[in-house]
Formats: structure tokens, sequence, C-alpha cells
């Protein structure tokens, strides 16, 4: 007989900002079937349009009500956060700040493994600080952030071909 094997676990993947280009990012990569994937944005009719477009699982995702409670629905942290919000104040706000006294700063609950995909667009030196923080909050061995801007609108975030410009924090010597 075969040994049996491990399931291999599918990665952890959270969409935050959930308007047109990060909707469409989330239904490509529902549709493929390899991630465990979550969405959430603070913008309740953004919610509302994914709970309805979900064709995973829609009972997990409607009892997302907050960034934090992403982490819960996983049992752990994602293993990959992808921010597709506007700007780098809601980055910073999202990442940085505590959405009550008894609530740690999102970032402060990433582990090393985590990578942060910054996937709006946002100045070189935004990045680089949202980069820093992250070092200066004591997950300097992680999480890894990568500045990955993309181009091509909602239609090809839907399709799938978006352009990824990506460049990792800190960049790469030699």
């Amino acid at each position: 007989s075969k040994p049996m094997s491990k399931p291999i676990s599918k990665p952890k993947v959270l969409i935050v900002g959930l308007g047109s280009m990060g909707s469409g990012m989330y239904t490509t990569l529902n549709k493929t079937g390899k991630f465990d994937l979550l969405g959430y944005d603070a913008y309740k009719p953004c919610m509302d349009k994914l709970k309805i477009l979900n064709e995973g699982d829609r009972t997990r995702q409607q009892r997302v009500t907050s960034l934090h409670s992403c982490n819960a629905l996983f049992n752990s942290p994602p293993s990959v956060l992808i921010l597709m919000v506007v700007n780098s104040d809601q980055i910073n706000t999202l990442l940085f700040t505590s959405p009550d006294p008894s609530t740690p700063p999102y970032a402060s609950t990433l582990p090393p493994t985590t990578t942060v995909l910054i996937m709006s667009t946002i100045s070189p030196s935004a990045a680089v600080s949202i980069a820093s923080k992250c070092s200066e909050i004591g997950i300097d061995t992680g999480p890894v952030v990568i500045d990955a801007p993309v181009s091509g609108g909602p239609a090809r975030a839907a399709n799938g071909t978006m352009s990824i410009m990506s460049s990792p924090f800190p960049p790469p010597t030699t």
C-alpha cells in the first residue's frame, strides 16, 4: 500500500482593499482554488459586494468584521497580506493604529513569515517608511515587505492579467 502523505495546506491570503481592483484580484485568486482566501474593506458596501461574489466559504467570509477578525477566522495570521487600498495614509492606519486600547496594531500580530505586498500606488519614500515602521515595532526579522504597485485597471484585475512591479525592503545589496 502507498504511504499516506500529509495534505499540503493552502497559503492563507488576506486582501485588504476591495474596491474595483482589489475585488477583481480577490475573485481571480478565489477561482484558482489554490489559496485559503479572505478579504477585508473598511467600507461596508465593498464587504457586502464581496459576500455576494464569494464562491468559497461564504459563512466564514460573512464573519469578517474587522482586520483582526481575519486572523481568528484563519486560526492564525495570514501568510500573505495584500494591501490594495487608496494611499499610504490608509496603509499606515491599517497596520500601525490600534482600533481600540485592548487591540494591538495589526502589524504587530504578523509573524516573521508573513509577506506584505503593498500593491497600492504609493511613493517609494512612503513604502520605505512603512517597511521601517515594521522594523521599529519589533518585527525586523519579518514580515517581508514588498512594494508591488500594479497597472492594468479593474478589467485586468478581474481576469488576472495585471502588470506588477516589485521591490523588497530592504533592497538587495550586491
